[in-house]
């Protein structure tokens, strides 16, 4: 049983504060995007990404969550944005005001 949570590129850049554009582009210098914006072999190989059929026709891209956060999370993207946090060593860091 397949229990993976396929989410749009814009729910993927709501867990980091940030709009689909910004998480595409962090997916393409992670590899996992092309320059033209579709997934990489890697992405497809790895089973990031899922194709879903549009009732209209067409198609687009849902990316698999955990996978997806599992690779920002290590390149030392934070989820939520700026909110006081740095990930230093593996740990969170709340600084204080």
């Amino acid at each position: 049983m397949n229990t993976a949570n396929f989410i749009t590129m814009t729910a993927l850049g709501s867990v980091y504060g940030i709009n689909a554009q910004d998480v595409g582009r962090k997916l393409k210098a992670l590899g996992l995007r092309t320059d033209d914006g579709r997934p990489s072999h890697r992405a497809l190989d790895e089973g990031f990404v899922q194709e879903k059929l549009l009732e209209f026709g067409g198609s687009h891209w849902l990316w698999n969550e955990q996978k997806a956060c599992g690779v920002l999370d290590g390149a030392g993207n934070r989820r939520g944005g700026d909110k006081g946090e740095e990930i230093v060593d593996g740990c969170i860091l709340i600084r204080g005001g």
